[in-house]
């Protein structure tokens, strides 16, 4: 079956950086898990290291989808929010998100081997 990574970015609402962490990573990616089609999900937060180009937000979310058609998994996502079966906190700022569809176009390549230093 073909594989997709839908990648979220997003921001919290003004002042509302706690209770977004909290409602995003305990209630939001569980409700999305529970969309036929997706089936993993994973969040970051930005590291704050120099040479990281302008990001598009603090924070992102890489889900794993599973399916022939990803549209149809995206328009279940999208009528789930819509019908109120998933709760979008206003802790989000909805402004701010961008949405991205990825397909591999290669074979994931693993290390075998770690690198070492060299001295």
């Amino acid at each position: 079956m073909p594989h997709f990574k839908y990648v979220v970015f997003t921001e919290p609402a003004a002042g509302k950086e706690d209770a977004y962490n909290a409602w995003y990573t305990n209630e939001h990616l569980s409700d999305v898990l529970k969309v036929e089609g997706f089936v993993a999900a994973q969040r970051f937060k930005l590291v704050d290291v120099e040479n990281n180009t302008l990001p598009a937000s603090r924070y992102m979310a890489i889900y794993e989808i599973e399916a022939d058609d990803p549209k149809t998994v995206l328009d279940r996502l999208v009528a789930a929010a819509g019908a109120g079966t998933m709760l979008i906190s206003e802790t989000l700022d909805q402004g701010s998100a961008k949405t991205i569809l990825y397909q591999p176009i290669t074979d994931r390549i693993v290390v075998t081997t770690p690198a070492r230093a060299i001295p």
